[in-house]
């Protein structure tokens, strides 16, 4: 997904109990949604 925010991390948490990888474009390395993450890239937009 493009973007880390809170609701991102909502929506990677779901995909994970359901089976999915999830990938976390933000520019952030704290983004919340990385803490779900199967993939993690850091680059700016």
């Amino acid at each position: 997904m493009l973007g880390g925010g809170q609701l991102g991390g909502f929506f990677a948490e779901a995909a994970l109990r359901m089976g999915y990888k999830v990938a976390v474009w933000d520019p952030s390395e704290t983004a919340p949604a990385k803490r779900f993450a199967t993939h993690k890239f850091n680059t700016p937009f």
